[in-house]
């Protein structure tokens, strides 16, 4: 069936993670979930939405099997953890929940497209499946909501590939993990060095600044502003709601949007000599996004940035894009800041983002999923102590784990009972065995052990030579004296002289005590 082939990947993928990992050494456990995400969940389950609802009860237990193999090797837990424990350590989303907010993601993608593709999933997701009973549900919590339109992509004719923006997206030596003074003076001194304007004398050719930022409240309120400078002087300041459901990247994408939509204004159709125009964003997801290209990008709003910032190319307008890093000082970018949280109270009438409704559909179902009353629930409760820590080994991490379930690899499950006449307590903690108080004993002495021999030393019956085996001494009349060797061993084990069964000797037997004498005569 299709889903013993899909888990037959799994498998094959899951081997290839645990080849690269252990539980004292390898990568860490959030580089393991990332590869677990794109190497096994994307490739394997490939059309999950499609067939799933339609699969049966064996063949999803048969795939939720193999992602609690994939959360143990990912935390580096052994295997007879719980399932329930094993997905909250390696933190990722049950089958069942992952195969409904992708379905319920191409649902509203085929319902944004419209046509017979809307129509089909009308048809496929009926009022009573789960992916729809769940899509009713966000939208009684907020029936304002519009999907964004699909956009078309842009056409080759429209791109000049000589004047084409250019994206500073590092600072370097400075990482996000350097103090906030570190950051805020290497973003000012690169903005000097590279933008601002030398000398007195007002500049030959105009020079435009923009601004952005967004702030975000996760399911509440959402907020862009930008500020747009000409020759450092303060033109426009424009802010706008960003939409109820709005994350951090979207709320950027809307800031840049209405600054260039507004900087169209101020920009002339026709103008001989050409001017500079300066994009500073805190945002290094969007500005990533846009690097790729105006070819490379599908999502809508990409779109309309590629074409407002090519409608601005054509107006003889020089672009650059410079990230700088936020909340560390900054004086322009903390004033959009403020204006960003307090464009926040405007009314959200933007359009959503089909990832963002996805984002506040998983925040639903991981807050109704019900936990069992495991040992690791009555440690840490409702916890996910997966935001990885530089300090921390991959070692390190499995223990803190380890320890998290009650388990051992050198005592197994520390939890479990082994006499159930034993009260629970420990031996330290335990009242009755505190009761008897301590004692002084004298301890008993210590037994040597003495060697023993596993043989003892044996004569020949015939000639009275010593061996230190019986095995030697029976050789010895066998081959010396022509005993058979059932006889020989009669006599030196009973002392009996009593012949055995008459039974021929073999011809190795006879070569053998032959040979045996002719050397000894040769001497």
């Amino acid at each position: 069936t299709h889903a013993a082939e899909t888990r037959r990947k799994m498998d094959f993928r899951l081997l290839q993670i645990a080849a690269i990992s252990a539980s004292t050494w390898g990568p860490r456990r959030q580089v393991l979930r990332a590869f677990y995400l794109a190497l096994v969940q994307a490739h394997t389950m490939y059309g999950i939405e499609v067939w799933y609802w339609d699969a049966s009860e064996r063949s999803r237990d048969l795939l939720a099997a193999a992602q609690n193999k994939a959360s143990r090797i990912i935390a580096g837990i052994p295997h007879g953890t719980r399932k329930e424990d094993s997905l909250m350590e390696a933190n990722p989303l049950p089958l069942k929940t992952t195969a409904l907010v992708r379905s319920m993601k191409f649902m509203l993608m085929c319902e944004s497209r419209g046509g017979c593709l809307r129509r089909s999933a009308e048809e496929v997701y009926h009022s009573k499946h789960p992916v729809r009973v769940l899509h009713s549900r966000i939208m009684r919590s907020y029936p304002h909501l519009h999907i964004e339109p699909r956009e078309h992509p842009l056409e080759t004719s429209t791109l000049h590939h000589s004047c084409r923006p250019i994206f500073h997206t590092q600072i370097k030596p400075v990482c996000a993990d350097d103090p906030n003074d570190v950051k805020r003076e290497a973003s000012e001194k690169r903005i000097e060095r590279h933008f601002a304007r030398r000398g007195k004398e007002p500049p030959r050719r105009e020079h435009y600044e923009l601004w952005t930022d967004g702030s975000v409240s996760l399911g509440e309120m959402c907020g862009a502003a930008a500020l747009l400078y000409r020759n450092n002087t303060l033109i426009c300041a424009p802010k706008t709601g960003a939409g109820e459901l709005s994350c951090s990247y979207r709320a950027e994408c809307v800031a840049l949007e209405i600054g260039l939509q507004r900087l169209l204004k101020w920009l002339p159709a026709y103008r001989s000599t050409p001017s500079r125009l300066s994009i500073f964003s805190d945002s290094l997801s969007m500005l990533t996004a846009l690097q790729t290209g105006p070819l490379a990008v599908t999502d809508p709003i990409l779109r309309r940035l590629w074409r407002l910032l090519l409608q601005v190319q054509r107006r003889k307008v020089r672009i650059r894009l410079q990230f700088v890093f936020g909340h560390c000082g900054v004086k322009r970018n903390e004033v959009c800041d403020e204006m960003a949280k307090k464009a926040a109270d405007l009314p959200q009438l933007r359009d959503t983002w089909i990832p963002d409704i996805i984002a506040y559909a998983k925040r639903v179902l991981r807050s109704e999923e019900v936990h069992e009353n495991t040992h690791r629930f009555g440690v840490t409760g409702n916890h996910f102590p997966t935001k990885h820590k530089e300090e921390l080994t991959r070692e390190e991490e499995t223990v803190l784990a380890r320890f998290r379930l009650g388990s051992s690899r050198h005592y197994g499950w520390m939890f479990r009972k082994i006499n159930s006449s034993v009260p629970p307590q420990c031996r330290w903690c335990n009242p009755q065995h505190a009761a008897m108080g301590p004692t002084i004993q004298t301890a008993p002495p210590v037994a040597t052990r003495t060697l023993q021999r596993t043989s003892e030393p044996t004569k020949c019956t015939e000639c009275d030579a010593t061996y230190q085996c019986r095995s030697s001494a029976v050789t010895h009349m066998v081959n010396k004296h022509g005993f058979v060797r059932a006889d020989a061993l009669r006599r030196i084990k009973y002392d009996d002289a009593t012949p055995a069964v008459d039974i021929p000797r073999s011809p190795l037997q006879w070569w053998r005590s032959f040979l045996y004498h002719r050397a000894h005569e040769s001497r």
